[in-house]
């Protein structure tokens, strides 16, 4: 019965082929799964504030600050174009007098002070507990260099989960998203700086097909470009020669929010934090006094994460070539089966 024989090989073959692709899953796509269930749910994004209260207005926010002198260059040309903003900063960042007195006089020029959560951590992969803990003593950071404890809190897209709400809440903090992304990190701007207001132009086109001026966007910036810096001059101009009734806000006036600043940083139920003397009146900073000063520390990379014990994370190419020795298992077992 050699054909009969050949034919349960062959079937065997086949069932584990088919074994093989319902159950075996390469790292990166287990990674895929892993992100898909800890992702939040849509609405859970949706539930962060993306726009003003009022019509006619936009907020500029500036996030992966304060830096030096990129933020330096920035707060010149806001001067010049006399706009307040909202500042994200990333307290890893203050960790000398040079970068202190970058967010000093941000904070002095009238703009709002906010916290980035530090690139290195992700927030919905972290306990409640201890994103709690790390918000508090950012915002704790901050409070030492110029003497308030900052409310916005500014999280990676994505990272937001009801649960994280509930806490932000509990301790004061609002989280807000945005519904423009300039974009200034894209080529497209960074090697075409003959196009100064190219930024600008593509925030108004954004801005126009959400819905404005009805829908008033809150927009994202970053503060550590040099096309932003050196740019934001002509990138707000373009943004008022689009609307002239166009109205500049920062987040605390774009969302009807009394202060910008939280009066404790004691948390619910908590022991307080530690005293500190309110920081001194900031003097002037000027770029030129830091432009040679050196870039900010980088944040620590992720630590990372085991694959497995023993052997090395499975590759797509180990499956592709698991695949193809299948395939040609199979080509034998059906020659087989002929003969």
């Amino acid at each position: 019965m050699p054909v009969l024989n050949a034919w349960r090989i062959f079937s065997l073959a086949t069932l584990s082929i088919v074994l093989y692709f319902a159950f075996f899953k390469t790292d990166d796509e287990k990674s895929a799964v892993s992100r898909k269930k800890r992702a939040p749910t849509m609405s859970a994004w949706n539930n962060l504030p993306s726009t003003c209260n009022a019509a006619n207005q936009m907020a500029l926010t500036f996030d992966e600050g304060a830096t030096t002198p990129q933020t330096l260059g920035l707060l010149d040309g806001l001067v010049t174009a006399n706009l307040k903003a909202t500042f994200h900063v990333i307290s890893a960042y203050l960790t000398t007098s040079t970068f202190n007195a970058t967010l000093k006089r941000v904070y002095t020029d009238g703009h709002v002070v906010g916290i980035r959560l530090r690139p290195a951590l992700t927030a919905n992969t972290m306990t409640i507990a201890a994103l709690q803990a790390e918000l508090l003593s950012e915002a704790q950071a901050v409070r030492d260099v110029i003497g308030v404890y900052p409310k916005f809190v500014r999280f990676a897209y994505g990272d937001m989960t009801p649960e994280i709400l509930a806490m932000l809440d509990a301790n004061g903090f609002v989280a807000t998203g945005f519904s423009v992304d300039s974009q200034d990190y894209a080529p497209s701007h960074s090697v075409n700086e003959a196009d100064k207001a190219s930024i600008g132009t593509y925030i108004n086109a954004q801005a126009t097909a959400n819905g404005y001026p009805s829908i008033s966007p809150i927009v994202i910036l970053r503060a550590n470009l040099d096309v932003t810096a050196n740019n934001i001059v002509p990138i707000v101009a373009a943004l008022r020669n689009a609307s002239a009734s166009r109205v500049f806000v920062t987040l605390d006036k774009c969302r009807g929010i009394a202060s910008p600043y939280r009066t404790s940083n004691d948390p619910p139920g908590g022991a307080a934090a530690a005293p500190t003397t309110p920081a001194a009146a900031a003097s002037p900073t000027t770029t030129a006094a830091v432009a040679n000063q050196p870039a900010p520390p980088a944040d620590p990379a992720p630590a990372a994460t085991s694959t497995g014990t023993g052997a090395g994370p499975t590759s797509g190419a180990v499956k592709n070539a698991l695949t193809l020795a299948f395939a040609g298992l199979l080509a034998v077992f059906a020659v087989a089966c002929l003969l």
